[in-house]
């Protein structure tokens, strides 16, 4: 949000779409935010998102995390971390990645309740 030159080096923001994470949705239209508007500053994005009624509610979820997390200062380091946190986010919160882990899982050893569950869950939303 601080450094918007960094979504430039993102992945798409439909690799962010569907992902089983509270802040997916809000990640992949910032994503898609900034790369589709490069010139954009956070100023820009106030107005805009504030001017969209669907919108609102997700910056003002953007808003307490910006408060709740330590500012980075510099650019690369931001870029650093943001790409290792996107690639355990989309390896750990796309509903297939959470399928495939616990079907083979299943192959290897039982799964408890919960997994089994869980397991019901995702095959039951892959057949719709």
């Amino acid at each position: 949000m601080h450094y918007p030159q960094v979504a430039a080096t993102l992945p798409g923001a439909d690799e962010f779409e569907g992902l089983e994470s509270r802040n997916g949705e809000l990640l992949a239209c910032l994503v898609r935010y900034f790369q589709q508007t490069p010139e954009a500053s956070l100023g820009t994005l106030v107005v805009d998102w504030l001017e969209d009624p669907r919108l609102q509610e997700l910056f003002l979820r953007l808003n307490e995390i910006a408060f709740e997390s330590d500012l980075i200062k510099s650019p690369e380091k931001i870029q650093d971390n943001l790409q290792g946190a996107i690639q355990r986010l989309l390896r750990e919160h796309r509903p297939e990645n959470e399928l495939d882990a616990l079907l083979q899982k299943n192959r290897q050893s039982p799964l408890n309740r919960e997994e089994k569950q869980r397991l019901n869950e995702l095959l039951s939303r892959r057949h719709h």
